[in-house]
Protein backbone atom coordinates (compact mmCIF):
# COMPACT_ATOMS: atom_id res chain seq x y z
CA UNK A 1 0.00 0.00 0.00
CA UNK A 2 2.82 2.36 0.91
CA UNK A 3 4.51 1.76 -2.45
CA UNK A 4 1.24 2.45 -4.26
CA UNK A 5 0.82 5.77 -2.46
CA UNK A 6 4.39 6.72 -3.35
CA UNK A 7 3.71 5.92 -7.01
CA UNK A 8 0.53 8.01 -7.02
CA UNK A 9 2.33 10.89 -5.31
CA UNK A 10 5.13 10.67 -7.84
CA UNK A 11 2.67 10.80 -10.72
CA UNK A 12 0.97 13.87 -9.24
CA UNK A 13 4.28 15.67 -8.77
CA UNK A 14 5.30 14.80 -12.33
CA UNK A 15 1.99 16.07 -13.71
CA UNK A 16 2.25 19.36 -11.79
CA UNK A 17 5.83 19.84 -12.94
CA UNK A 18 4.82 19.17 -16.56
CA UNK A 19 1.99 21.73 -16.37
CA UNK A 20 4.33 24.34 -14.89
CA UNK A 21 6.92 23.73 -17.59
CA UNK A 22 4.29 24.12 -20.31
CA UNK A 23 2.90 27.24 -18.62
CA UNK A 24 6.35 28.85 -18.41
CA UNK A 25 6.63 28.43 -22.16
CA UNK A 26 3.51 30.52 -22.77
CA UNK A 27 3.94 34.12 -24.05
CA UNK A 28 4.19 36.95 -21.52
CA UNK A 29 1.40 38.92 -23.20
CA UNK A 30 -1.93 38.03 -24.78
CA UNK A 31 -4.23 39.63 -27.32
CA UNK A 32 -7.84 38.86 -28.22
CA UNK A 33 -9.41 40.70 -31.15
CA UNK A 34 -12.64 40.47 -33.13
CA UNK A 35 -14.31 42.79 -35.63
CA UNK A 36 -17.61 43.27 -37.43
CA UNK A 37 -18.97 45.51 -40.17
CA UNK A 38 -22.09 47.52 -39.28
CA UNK A 39 -24.37 49.21 -41.80
CA UNK A 40 -24.37 52.58 -40.05
CA UNK A 41 -22.18 55.61 -39.59
CA UNK A 42 -19.91 55.85 -36.54
CA UNK A 43 -22.10 58.50 -34.87
CA UNK A 44 -24.84 55.85 -34.50
CA UNK A 45 -22.47 53.29 -32.94
CA UNK A 46 -20.14 55.37 -30.76
CA UNK A 47 -22.78 56.46 -28.17
CA UNK A 48 -23.51 52.81 -27.34
CA UNK A 49 -19.84 52.20 -26.51
CA UNK A 50 -18.79 55.41 -24.74
CA UNK A 51 -21.70 55.20 -22.27
CA UNK A 52 -21.47 52.28 -19.82
CA UNK A 53 -25.21 52.63 -19.15
CA UNK A 54 -25.81 51.51 -22.74
CA UNK A 55 -23.79 48.31 -22.39
CA UNK A 56 -26.83 46.48 -21.01
CA UNK A 57 -28.24 46.62 -24.54
CA UNK A 58 -25.44 44.62 -26.15
CA UNK A 59 -22.70 43.37 -23.79
CA UNK A 60 -22.53 39.54 -23.80
CA UNK A 61 -22.02 39.39 -20.03
CA UNK A 62 -24.91 41.59 -18.92
CA UNK A 63 -27.54 38.85 -18.70
CA UNK A 64 -25.35 35.95 -17.60
CA UNK A 65 -26.18 36.63 -13.95
CA UNK A 66 -29.65 38.19 -13.39
CA UNK A 67 -28.63 39.13 -9.83
CA UNK A 68 -25.39 40.85 -10.81
CA UNK A 69 -24.83 44.11 -8.94
CA UNK A 70 -23.82 47.18 -11.00
CA UNK A 71 -22.66 50.63 -10.03
CA UNK A 72 -21.44 53.66 -11.96
CA UNK A 73 -19.02 56.40 -10.99
CA UNK A 74 -16.90 59.26 -12.24
CA UNK A 75 -18.20 61.04 -15.32
CA UNK A 76 -21.64 60.14 -16.69
CA UNK A 77 -20.07 58.88 -19.91
CA UNK A 78 -16.89 59.11 -21.94
CA UNK A 79 -13.45 59.70 -20.46
CA UNK A 80 -13.42 59.33 -16.69
CA UNK A 81 -16.59 57.25 -16.44
CA UNK A 82 -16.49 54.03 -14.40
CA UNK A 83 -18.49 50.82 -14.20
CA UNK A 84 -18.28 48.20 -11.42
CA UNK A 85 -19.89 44.79 -11.33
CA UNK A 86 -20.14 41.97 -8.83
CA UNK A 87 -21.83 38.69 -9.74
CA UNK A 88 -21.66 34.93 -9.60
CA UNK A 89 -18.76 32.70 -10.62
CA UNK A 90 -19.63 33.10 -14.31
CA UNK A 91 -19.10 36.87 -14.34
CA UNK A 92 -16.94 37.46 -11.26
CA UNK A 93 -16.29 41.01 -10.08
CA UNK A 94 -14.30 43.91 -11.42
CA UNK A 95 -14.17 47.49 -12.59
CA UNK A 96 -13.84 49.31 -15.91
CA UNK A 97 -12.62 52.87 -16.30
CA UNK A 98 -12.76 54.75 -19.59
CA UNK A 99 -9.30 56.24 -20.11
CA UNK A 100 -9.88 57.79 -23.54
CA UNK A 101 -12.89 58.52 -25.69
CA UNK A 102 -12.43 60.05 -29.13
CA UNK A 103 -15.87 60.76 -30.65
CA UNK A 104 -16.81 58.50 -33.58
CA UNK A 105 -13.31 57.01 -33.55
CA UNK A 106 -11.97 55.22 -30.48
CA UNK A 107 -12.62 54.19 -26.87
CA UNK A 108 -9.89 52.96 -24.49
CA UNK A 109 -10.76 51.19 -21.22
CA UNK A 110 -8.77 49.91 -18.26
CA UNK A 111 -10.28 46.62 -17.12
CA UNK A 112 -9.49 45.38 -13.60
CA UNK A 113 -10.59 41.90 -12.56
CA UNK A 114 -11.07 41.30 -8.83
CA UNK A 115 -12.50 37.79 -8.77
CA UNK A 116 -12.33 34.90 -9.48
CA UNK A 117 -8.75 36.09 -10.06
CA UNK A 118 -7.00 39.45 -10.09
CA UNK A 119 -5.66 40.95 -13.28
CA UNK A 120 -5.57 44.06 -15.42
CA UNK A 121 -6.25 44.35 -19.16
CA UNK A 122 -6.54 47.09 -21.73
CA UNK A 123 -9.66 47.11 -23.87
CA UNK A 124 -9.95 49.15 -27.07
CA UNK A 125 -12.81 49.81 -29.47
CA UNK A 126 -11.91 51.37 -32.81
CA UNK A 127 -14.39 52.58 -35.41
CA UNK A 128 -13.32 53.14 -39.02
CA UNK A 129 -15.51 53.85 -42.04
CA UNK A 130 -15.79 51.27 -44.82
CA UNK A 131 -17.89 50.80 -47.95
CA UNK A 132 -20.70 49.17 -45.98
CA UNK A 133 -20.78 51.65 -43.11
CA UNK A 134 -18.39 51.23 -40.17
CA UNK A 135 -15.90 48.55 -39.15
CA UNK A 136 -15.83 48.02 -35.38
CA UNK A 137 -12.81 46.30 -33.81
CA UNK A 138 -12.89 45.06 -30.20
CA UNK A 139 -9.43 44.33 -28.76
CA UNK A 140 -8.24 43.16 -25.34
CA UNK A 141 -4.55 42.96 -24.39
CA UNK A 142 -2.74 42.24 -21.16
CA UNK A 143 0.12 40.58 -19.32
CA UNK A 144 0.20 36.82 -18.87
CA UNK A 145 1.04 36.27 -15.20
CA UNK A 146 1.87 32.74 -14.05
CA UNK A 147 -1.72 31.91 -12.94
CA UNK A 148 -3.00 33.02 -16.34
CA UNK A 149 -0.34 30.95 -18.07
CA UNK A 150 -1.33 27.88 -16.08
CA UNK A 151 -4.98 28.47 -16.93
CA UNK A 152 -4.10 28.78 -20.61
CA UNK A 153 -2.67 25.25 -20.52
CA UNK A 154 -6.21 23.92 -20.07
CA UNK A 155 -8.24 26.50 -22.01
CA UNK A 156 -7.73 28.72 -25.03
CA UNK A 157 -8.23 32.31 -23.90
CA UNK A 158 -8.65 33.55 -27.46
CA UNK A 159 -11.44 31.06 -28.14
CA UNK A 160 -13.29 31.71 -24.87
CA UNK A 161 -13.06 35.50 -24.80
CA UNK A 162 -13.22 35.77 -28.59
CA UNK A 163 -16.55 33.95 -28.69
CA UNK A 164 -18.01 36.46 -26.21
CA UNK A 165 -16.61 39.33 -28.28
CA UNK A 166 -18.39 37.91 -31.33
CA UNK A 167 -21.69 37.72 -29.46
CA UNK A 168 -21.30 41.29 -28.19
CA UNK A 169 -20.43 42.69 -31.60
CA UNK A 170 -23.39 40.90 -33.18
CA UNK A 171 -25.68 42.31 -30.47
CA UNK A 172 -24.25 45.78 -31.13
CA UNK A 173 -24.80 45.36 -34.87
CA UNK A 174 -28.42 44.27 -34.37
CA UNK A 175 -29.07 47.15 -31.97
CA UNK A 176 -27.68 49.78 -34.33
CA UNK A 177 -29.25 48.33 -37.47
CA UNK A 178 -32.52 47.84 -35.55
CA UNK A 179 -32.84 44.27 -36.76
CA UNK A 180 -36.31 42.89 -36.12
CA UNK A 181 -36.18 39.46 -34.54
CA UNK A 182 -37.95 36.66 -36.35
CA UNK A 183 -39.90 34.06 -34.33
CA UNK A 184 -37.53 31.87 -32.35
CA UNK A 185 -34.62 34.34 -32.38
CA UNK A 186 -33.25 35.90 -29.20
CA UNK A 187 -33.94 39.53 -28.44
CA UNK A 188 -31.13 41.86 -27.47
CA UNK A 189 -30.06 41.61 -23.83
CA UNK A 190 -32.34 43.77 -21.68
CA UNK A 191 -34.84 44.37 -24.48
CA UNK A 192 -38.43 43.25 -24.21
CA UNK A 193 -39.47 40.46 -26.54
CA UNK A 194 -41.52 41.64 -29.47
CA UNK A 195 -44.64 39.89 -30.67
CA UNK A 196 -44.30 38.81 -34.22
CA UNK A 197 -45.19 35.15 -34.62
CA UNK A 198 -47.01 35.06 -37.94
CA UNK A 199 -49.86 32.70 -38.75
CA UNK A 200 -48.60 29.76 -40.86
CA UNK A 201 -48.00 30.82 -44.45
CA UNK A 202 -50.31 29.17 -46.90
CA UNK A 203 -52.91 28.11 -44.33
CA UNK A 204 -55.99 28.80 -46.40
CA UNK A 205 -59.48 28.88 -44.88
CA UNK A 206 -61.64 25.96 -45.97
CA UNK A 207 -64.92 26.81 -47.72
CA UNK A 208 -67.69 27.01 -45.19
CA UNK A 209 -65.35 26.81 -42.20
CA UNK A 210 -65.50 29.77 -39.85
CA UNK A 211 -62.17 31.37 -38.89
CA UNK A 212 -61.46 31.42 -35.17
CA UNK A 213 -61.59 34.89 -33.71
CA UNK A 214 -59.31 35.97 -30.90
CA UNK A 215 -56.38 33.71 -31.70
CA UNK A 216 -53.40 35.60 -30.33
CA UNK A 217 -49.99 35.53 -31.97
CA UNK A 218 -47.31 34.00 -29.77
CA UNK A 219 -44.43 36.21 -28.57
CA UNK A 220 -40.91 35.25 -29.48
CA UNK A 221 -39.08 32.98 -27.05
CA UNK A 222 -35.75 34.49 -26.00
CA UNK A 223 -32.72 32.23 -26.02
CA UNK A 224 -30.11 32.60 -23.23
CA UNK A 225 -27.96 35.67 -23.48
CA UNK A 226 -24.80 33.57 -23.56
CA UNK A 227 -25.75 31.69 -26.73
CA UNK A 228 -22.96 32.20 -29.26
CA UNK A 229 -23.58 33.76 -32.64
CA UNK A 230 -21.09 34.09 -35.44
CA UNK A 231 -19.66 37.54 -36.11
CA UNK A 232 -20.39 38.84 -39.51
CA UNK A 233 -23.09 40.50 -41.58
CA UNK A 234 -26.35 38.77 -41.12
CA UNK A 235 -29.04 39.61 -43.69
CA UNK A 236 -32.60 39.35 -42.46
CA UNK A 237 -34.89 37.89 -45.08
CA UNK A 238 -38.69 38.02 -45.05
CA UNK A 239 -40.95 35.46 -46.61
CA UNK A 240 -43.66 37.01 -48.72
CA UNK A 241 -47.21 36.34 -47.50
CA UNK A 242 -49.17 34.25 -50.03
CA UNK A 243 -52.31 35.76 -51.51
CA UNK A 244 -55.22 35.13 -49.21
CA UNK A 245 -53.11 34.47 -46.13
CA UNK A 246 -53.34 36.80 -43.17
CA UNK A 247 -50.45 39.28 -42.98
CA UNK A 248 -48.75 39.38 -39.53
CA UNK A 249 -48.65 42.66 -37.70
CA UNK A 250 -45.10 43.99 -37.79
CA UNK A 251 -43.47 44.66 -34.46
CA UNK A 252 -42.47 48.27 -33.81
CA UNK A 253 -38.79 49.10 -34.20
CA UNK A 254 -36.68 49.08 -31.05
CA UNK A 255 -34.90 52.29 -30.25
Amino acid sequence: MKNLLLIILGLIVTAVAAVLLIALGKPDEFKVERSISIKATADKIYPLIEDFHEWRNWSPWENVDPKMQRSFGGEKKGKGSMYRWDGNANVGAGCMEMKEAIPQSKVEIRLDFIKPFEGTCNVDFSLTPNLEGTNVVWTMTGKNALPAKVMSVFMNVDDCSGKQFEIGLKNLKDKVEDVKKEPGQANLPGAASQPGAATPAGAATQPGAATQAGTATQPDTATPAGAATQAGTATQSRTATPTGAARPTEAPSQH
